[in-house]
């Protein structure tokens, strides 16, 4: 376990949604970038248990019977401490099959990210 598990971010169930809702870090898997329709670019998505949220709520129906649920949800920068969100975006570059697929204009503590690079095949 590192000094990353417990931190709290922020999530949410769609990019525009005004609802959210609160995990720790080592409660959500498959982190990636995924552009949703209407969104302006990717953005990074992930997926934890319903069972999994610390606080607020994720729009999303939890019934009883069936639940726990896996649920894909939304992690925005905006929402999100900067370290936290850096993270999380190193864990979605590396997990990529194809790096230069990933929208090429996203800037990470100033410089591109790995991510943005031409691949030499």
């Amino acid at each position: 376990m590192n000094h990353y598990d417990d931190v709290a971010v922020a999530v949410t169930v769609d990019w525009n949604d005004w609802r959210s809702a609160s995990a720790r870090l080592r409660d959500l898997r498959d982190v990636h970038w995924f552009q949703p329709t209407g969104a302006p670019q990717p953005v990074l998505h992930g997926y934890m248990s319903c069972a999994d949220v610390l606080s607020g709520a994720l729009s999303h129906h939890c019934d009883g019977s069936s639940a726990p649920h896996r649920v894909r949800i939304c992690i925005l920068k905006s929402r999100n401490i900067a370290e936290t969100y850096s993270l999380l975006v190193r864990k979605a570059d590396e997990g990529r099959s194809d790096p230069c697929a990933w929208f090429s204009g996203h800037v990470l503590n100033g410089s591109a990210s790995r991510s943005a690079q031409p691949v030499a095949r």
